[in-house]
């Protein structure tokens, strides 16, 4: 009788585990596959829950970028770096810096990494102290860099704008040219080079990760594919249109829109599994889940394609997507340039729920069930509501448990 009541309490705490499931958004695209996925609840009518417009010091401009880990909420606009309270909105610590050229952040570890002018920068994400800092060498930024485990792996980026002239100023874009090829893999916890890469065009696109391995586009036709460990390059491949978004990963395949559509390749070999062509340049990230590839074009067409084969499962005309394009709870939510907000369904495309905000959303990101908007006057909002929950496990678990009192029974009155 002991063991099965130790096998019930196990059951019911796991089961209260699964009914409190959480899911932050710590840094570009979810996660280190670039995959815009949360397994959060998406609100299925967004209520607001608070609203903050003077997070930082004087006219903030807009929101970059918006990134949640551990009941914060980070916000990087042009002039500063804030961090929000979830529940509330309130500032917990803000920074201002002088970051025009500033990517999305990653957060690991309590520690927020973050690319801005020729630095790559790591913060205390409890005080907002610099612990360190690595110069990448006359950029004026690098890529938006991505954390696993001891890693930060970031790309050099663009190059600074000189005006030729002297030997001294040819020499230093030159070397800033040079620079803004290269990928970079630093230790997370001193700012160290551990490995470099020469890429043949601008590395400006993000990194990904998977299985051992990092995945990157340069700026023309090419994708790479890198030792973790090591920088050395497993396989490298041309393309047939040149790159506009940052790569995706769903476990398998790679995912990238570029000037003629999205291409898909194998994330093994590299070699081309399938290509959608549209008639305008993909310019957002596609989100990949439930087998479908969720991309914008420039002229404001969303498409959901079949990961698989590249089908076109339907197709949504909005506004210009000016946001992450986020995919959570069977449904997918982003933003447009003309104010708009918008919840579909994935698998149809139906309208769930359409919000005016009435000034371009940039910002767009989902954890615990609620749905977090930045917008280009600097406004940041925290939506909640109800939700859809997946109690499928949890009515599983609680079965077992009954099933379990069951047994323990039966073989009790057999005794």
């Amino acid at each position: 009788m002991k063991w099965s009541m130790t096998a019930l309490l196990v059951c019911l705490l796991y089961s209260s585990t699964l009914a409190g499931e959480t899911d932050d958004w710590p840094m570009f695209q979810h996660d280190p596959q670039h995959s815009g996925y949360s397994f959060s609840p998406m609100p299925e009518s967004p209520e607001e829950v608070w609203t903050n417009e003077s997070h930082c010091a004087g006219d903030s401009g807009k929101v970059l970028y918006l990134a949640i880990s551990e009941d914060r909420v980070f916000v990087i606009n042009y002039a500063c770096l804030s961090v929000l309270d979830v529940n509330s909105g309130s500032v917990m610590w803000s920074i201002q810096l002088p970051m025009i050229n500033a990517s999305f952040p990653a957060i690991e570890n309590n520690k927020l990494f973050l690319s801005e002018l020729d630095l790559v920068r790591c913060f205390d994400v409890d005080t907002g102290e610099e612990l360190w800092k690595f110069d990448m060498g006359s950029l004026v930024s690098g890529s938006t860099p991505i954390t696993v485990d001891k890693y930060v792996i970031v790309g050099g980026g663009g190059w600074l704008n000189v005006f030729p002239g002297t030997p001294e100023t040819d020499r230093e874009e030159i070397r800033a040219m040079k620079y803004a090829r290269r990928i970079m893999c630093l230790d997370s916890e001193t700012g160290g080079m551990i490995w470099e890469f020469y890429l043949d065009d601008s590395a400006s696109f993000s990194p990904a990760y998977l299985n051992g391995r990092v995945y990157v586009n340069d700026g023309i036709e090419h994708v790479y594919c890198l030792d973790l460990q090591t920088g050395d390059l497993i396989w490298k491949r041309r393309m047939e249109w040149n790159s506009s978004s940052h790569l995706s990963l769903d476990g398998e395949r790679i995912f990238i829109g570029t000037s003629g559509g999205i291409i898909c390749l194998e994330s093994e070999t590299g070699n081309t599994l399938w290509k959608f062509e549209c008639d305008n340049k993909i310019s957002e990230t596609p989100a990949v889940a439930y087998s479908k590839v969720f991309a914008g074009d420039r002229e404001g067409v969303l498409y959901c394609l079949d990961a698989e084969n590249g089908r076109l499962i339907w197709k949504k005309e909005t506004g210009v997507i000016s946001s992450p394009i986020i995919a959570a709870d069977k449904k997918v939510a982003f933003g447009t340039d003309d104010g708009m907000l918008y919840i579909v369904k994935a698998e149809s495309g139906k309208i769930c729920e359409s919000l005016d905000f009435g000034d371009e959303v940039t910002g767009l990101a989902l954890s615990d069930g609620k749905l977090f908007v930045g917008q280009k006057n600097g406004r940041v909002t925290c939506f909640g509501g109800s939700a859809h929950t997946n109690l499928t496990p949890v009515v599983f678990v609680l079965f077992l448990a009954v099933l379990i009192i069951f047994v323990s029974l039966w073989y009790r009155w057999k005794g």
